[in-house]
């Protein structure tokens, strides 16, 4: 009875040890994207003052789930204009929205205020964007615009596209507990054959 529940053992331990190695091996990835040649008009007369958005932001998320990531831009320049001065405002001052699917929608941060200023900035797709491709904006001012100073005028945008950069993989770490357990299965294993042998 007892060889029985030991071959029964074995059969257990095996099993577990292969079902841990079936385990799908999980990966995040992530990809940077460029705001490419948005070119805005902010001044008070028509091309008083073109000026041009930049920056760049990275997009994680795990493999088979590229729309539930998330968005943390890494650098970003928006110009404006405060009355006859100009300047530009600074990325721990805003509050930015990204859907891959949609827009990005950028805001001053609460209780953020700079010199009185408001801001309202969308960035509006023309496709949802992939890994591999990205998207020219829609220059629909109903859709992408630029508003600045509290007054609530939207500004179009003359032109502009969001490009993917680089894209990276890594693989996600399978719980520590996970090779705990199968180190311990190993160990035990090892163990009950050197006890056959003696």
């Amino acid at each position: 009875m007892f060889k029985h529940s030991r071959s029964y053992l074995y059969v257990f331990i095996c099993s577990v040890c292969l079902s841990l190695s079936a385990l799908p091996h999980a990966h995040a990835a992530s990809v940077n994207y460029t705001l490419d040649n948005i070119i805005l008009d902010i001044g008070p007369t028509s091309g008083d003052r073109i000026q041009q958005l930049t920056g760049n932001f990275t997009w994680t998320f795990n493999e088979g789930d590229f729309e539930g990531g998330t968005g943390v831009f890494n650098d970003i320049f928006i110009p404006r204009q405060t009355g006859f001065f100009f300047g530009p405002v600074v990325l721990a001052d805003l509050s930015i929205s990204i859907d891959v699917t949609k827009s990005i929608e950028i805001t001053l941060a609460s209780p953020v205020s700079i010199d009185g200023d408001g801001l309202d900035i969308s960035l509006a797709f023309l496709q949802p964007l992939t890994q591999a491709e990205g998207s020219l904006l829609d220059l629909d001012i109903l859709n992408s615009s630029y508003s600045s100073g509290g007054s609530g005028i939207k500004q179009p945008f003359f032109s502009g596209r969001v490009i993917p950069e680089l894209v990276t993989v890594s693989p996600v770490p399978l719980p520590a507990a996970t090779w705990l357990f199968g180190s311990f299965l190993i160990g035990f294993f090892s163990f009950s054959k050197r006890r056959k042998i003696f």
